[in-house]
């Protein structure tokens, strides 16, 4: 059965217009290419500028231009027209006051040798030498702060672990000092936790399959990196768009909303099982936000300051200076508002890093969890109330996404759109990362975890049933056929009614299909759960949040490389590995002297 599933995956491509030959995409402009970056900026009045150039036939007709354009009609491909350049201008003229014209001017000089016309599109980065050696040269303040506060997280880890040591024998202890413990932070991150409540350990198959998500996650970021960078066969990225992979890991976005159901479930559930000890009052509600706030801010805030700081001297390079140094100017400018989690309502368009918008979405729609948890938790009809709460912002969803032409991410993952990573895209910024759009996810997580409460209480049975049984076991690879399948049927469709439609029904199938995978791994003992929940799985899982938040930086300046280089299968495989590697690296001295430190710290003031 397995086997035929994924067999059918295959079947599937999109629609494409006519492909070039070999012999015709050889005859197009690079649409890439780099100057020397290095000898040009050793030079006293060096001046490297990257810029988008427009470029127009002189005369018509036009073969090159022609098989430009004729590229480019299909909407998933690059547009053949704008070409990128990485160029050392002349010393004589490396004014960077008037680096746009010069840039343009010499676009004009290349562009006549085509028979061609050429106009600045964009000019996105210019460096002198003078800059080059500053940087070398100088450490900003900011900078300075950063390693002093990381100097200061290290001194209290140090302090802690000595004091936990020589104190062991005391029955006394200063628990403010003992949260700064490594050995005691080590031991809790390695732990296999059991319990005697037999209702808590189910939720360990949760936590592997959590890192396969984010596994998945990580490997489709690594994808639209490349797409941000200077490649030598842009075709290899337009093919992977209308690809069956391409495809299913756009359409399979909804992913994200995997993890706001398992927010919202496991919080609902949790509480439910503490109002057993103690009921449950809104006065709880700001002690609630607080937990969620001193797990979650202290890395964050880290990994926001790396990137408003050392985040574009990580790496030096060509790369670097177009698109690192970008997103770290953007750290600066929107540190607090990442801080206070509201950089997805406050200059929602400018990125720092671009996942960091989950972060803000997850606690807006855990802070509504734990409020309507605190509320209704009495409330017998809670499960129907949040069943028409998940209809009716279904409604809102539809209506909203149809009156403003709303399309979801598997219409926007164009090779064009995915290189500016959807700049000006509507859908993108004002749907996708939005709170109110991630509602309905909010509401199943809330139906599921009293349903899981409520079943745990009784003699359950439903688990048992063999139809439902064989749905879970088919749950998963069903969640792939669909993002193939209907990401296909996608590419042929454009009324907005349709469009709007598919966005509804995509997410009622995806959330119902991944509801059942989640509660059978939870309730149902079969070889899936068994798997996920492996105890290996548990110290990888606890590492979950500084991973995520560390990935995105790590891909990127794996990414920058500092020459335009050949993509292929094997390289995108080869960054990922690459990119999980270094992230659980990096993310395990974090958690140990970062995330649980801090918690234990605040925790114990409370």
């Amino acid at each position: 059965m397995y086997k035929s599933i994924y067999a059918v995956l295959f079947l599937f491509v999109s629609g494409k217009a006519r492909e070039l030959t070999d012999a015709e995409k050889s005859r197009l402009p690079r649409m890439y290419e780099l100057d020397e970056y290095k000898s040009c900026l050793a030079e006293v009045d060096g001046l490297y500028c990257f810029g988008t150039i427009h470029l127009t036939p002189t005369e018509r007709p036009h073969d090159i231009y022609e098989l430009m354009e004729e590229h480019s009609s299909n909407p998933y491909y690059f547009n053949r027209t704008l070409i990128r350049r990485g160029w050392c201008l002349s010393a004589r003229d490396a004014e960077k006051s008037n680096a746009a014209n010069i840039f343009e001017n010499r676009a004009k000089n290349w562009a006549k040798t085509l028979r061609m016309n050429a106009k600045l599109h964009r000019l996105q980065h210019c460096r002198t030498y003078h800059e080059t050696k500053d940087d070398e040269d100088a450490i900003e303040p900011e900078q300075k702060l950063f390693v002093k506060i990381l100097l200061a997280i290290l001194a209290m880890n140090i302090v802690g672990t000595v004091y936990d040591h020589a104190t062991r024998d005391s029955s006394r202890r200063n628990k403010l000092l003992l949260a700064w413990s490594m050995s005691a932070n080590w031991n809790k991150l390695t732990a296999i936790r059991t319990t005697g409540d037999p209702r808590l350990p189910t939720f360990e198959a949760v936590q592997g399959f959590r890192i396969l998500c984010l596994l998945f996650v990580f490997y489709a970021h690594v994808l639209v990196l490349h797409y941000l960078f200077f490649v030598a066969n842009p075709e290899a990225l337009e093919q992977l768009t209308v690809s069956t992979k391409g495809i299913i890991l756009s359409n399979g976005s909804n992913l994200v909303h995997m993890f706001l159901i398992l927010t919202s479930y496991m919080t609902t559930y949790n509480l439910l099982l503490y109002s057993e000890k103690k009921p449950l009052e809104l006065r709880m509600l700001p002690l609630c936000i607080y937990k969620r706030i001193i797990r979650i801010t202290p890395v964050y805030a880290l990994v926001m300051g790396y990137g408003a700081t050392w985040y574009a001297r990580t790496r030096t390079g060509p790369m670097t200076d177009y698109a690192i140094k970008g997103y770290s100017a953007t750290c600066v400018k929107k540190f607090w508002t990442h801080i206070f989690y509201l950089n997805n309502v406050i200059n929602k368009e400018e990125t720092c890093l671009m996942p960091s918008w989950y972060l803000a979405v997850d606690m807006h729609l855990y802070i509504l969890t734990c409020l309507l948890t605190l509320l209704l938790w009495r409330y017998r009809q809670a499960k129907r109330l949040y069943t028409h709460l998940f209809f009716g912002f279904l409604f809102v969803n539809f209506l909203v996404c149809y009156i403003y032409e709303y399309k979801p991410l598997v219409f926007l993952s164009k090779a064009e759109a995915i290189s500016t990573l959807f700049e000006k895209l509507p859908s993108f910024w004002h749907y996708y990362i939005s709170t109110w759009g991630a509602l309905p996810s909010c509401f199943a997580g809330l139906y599921f975890g009293h349903l899981q409460y409520d079943l745990l209480k009784k003699d359950n049975t439903i688990f048992t049933n063999k139809a439902l049984v064989y749905l879970h076991n088919i749950s998963f690879p069903l969640t792939i056929l669909w993002a193939a399948v209907t990401g296909t049927y996608t590419h042929s469709i454009s009324s907005r009614l349709s469009i709007t439609v598919f966005m509804v029904v995509d997410k009622i199938v995806f959330i119902f299909l991944s509801s059942i995978l989640v509660l059978g791994l939870i309730n149902i003992d079969g070889p899936q759960r068994r798997f996920f929940a492996w105890s290996g799985w548990q110290a990888l899982g606890r590492m979950s949040l500084c991973v995520m938040l560390c990935h995105w930086c790590v891909g990127c300046i794996i990414a920058a490389k500092p020459y335009v280089y050949e993509i292929s299968d094997i390289e995108m495989t080869v960054d990922w590995i690459a990119t999980v590697v270094l992230s659980y690296a990096i993310a395990l001295p974090v958690t140990v002297l970062v995330e649980y430190p801090f918690q234990k710290f605040f925790e114990t003031i409370i």
